[in-house]
């Protein structure tokens, strides 16, 4: 009797060791995977039906590790892409030119892309941007710290006193304006999807893009979020574009009441000029411009 009850404890404890011994690797092979995770760049594109220069972009991100970026894509217009198509998210909204949807379009890209946990930093670009620095490069810039990156534009306060709606939550001194082609971190990012129902208040101002997400950001950010780089209208911002009011050295004068310049070429001068500054991106370029193939080095 002795015999079978010791040969049946030696079986349960064999048995004991057994889960643990399994329960032990599981958790190692968890930790493993879960320190050997790669902070990725989430890539968001708000596009019409097309991106301009897919073949640059496509080169932009051969030969890189995937690993280390996201890419995600809403359309107004579902064309096919020659490169991203499999980027594309399932949930695009109809848009309209200077109206809330834009803004709430861009939103549905961060409540996309925060549901991979590794993306660490989040990219807005539109159809028209390219890339000036190659990927390594912007991916080394921007993963050495937690900043984010807003280019503030002027606000005219008289565009906005009589708006009721915005007044109903926000403070004249709280309203901020900065164009919608911007940087942000994780932290920033999940708080304007937190905040996503603040776009009501944003509904009937001119260019609501433009003031929801600083505004939003810089109204709900605790100390710990509060790492913005803010340019001030600059061309060299962390995503270039040729404003006629720019103190730049091929700002177009003819330009004043048309929006930023649309480059259907771009002399060789002024494209050196471009990726040799601290720009990681730039826009306005048409599908057809040219020496947009010369790309950064760095």
């Amino acid at each position: 009797m002795k015999l079978v009850d010791g040969l049946i404890f030696a079986i349960c404890a064999c048995f004991c060791i057994l889960v643990i011994y399994l329960v032990f690797q599981e958790k190692l092979r968890y930790q493993s995977d879960f320190f050997n995770q790669t902070d990725k760049l989430a890539f968001l594109f708000l596009i019409y039906d097309e991106i301009n220069q897919e073949d640059l972009w496509f080169d932009y991100f051969k030969n890189v590790d995937k690993s280390k970026y996201s890419i995600y894509i809403h359309y107004k217009v579902n064309k096919h892409l020659k490169h991203f198509e499999q980027y594309k998210i399932d949930n695009c909204i109809d848009t309209k030119w200077g109206d809330i949807s834009l803004a709430r379009a861009q939103l549905l890209l961060y409540e996309t892309a925060v549901q991979d946990k590794q993306n660490k930093k989040f990219i807005i670009l539109s159809n028209s941007c390219i890339p000036v620095k190659n990927f390594n490069y912007t991916y080394n810039f921007l993963m050495k710290d937690d900043k984010s990156y807003f280019n503030e534009a002027p606000l005219d306060p008289r565009l906005y006193t009589g708006d009721e709606l915005l007044k109903s939550n926000y403070k004249q001194s709280e309203i901020k304006k900065a164009s919608q082609w911007f940087i942000v971190n994780r932290d920033l990012a999940e708080l304007i999807v937190e905040h996503k129902s603040d776009t009501q208040y944003f509904e009937t101002v001119h260019a609501p893009d433009e003031l929801f997400f600083l505004t939003t950001i810089l109204k709900y950010r605790t100390r710990e979020q509060a790492k913005i780089e803010l340019y001030k209208n600059i061309p060299f911002a962390t995503t270039f574009t040729n404003w006629y009011n720019m103190d730049y050295r091929f700002s177009k004068e003819n330009n004043r009441f048309s929006g930023p310049y649309n480059y259907d070429t771009i002399t060789e001068e002024e494209m050196n000029y471009i990726l040799s500054s601290n720009s990681l991106f730039a826009r306005k370029f048409n599908k057809n411009c040219r020496v947009v193939s010369f790309i950064s080095s760095v």
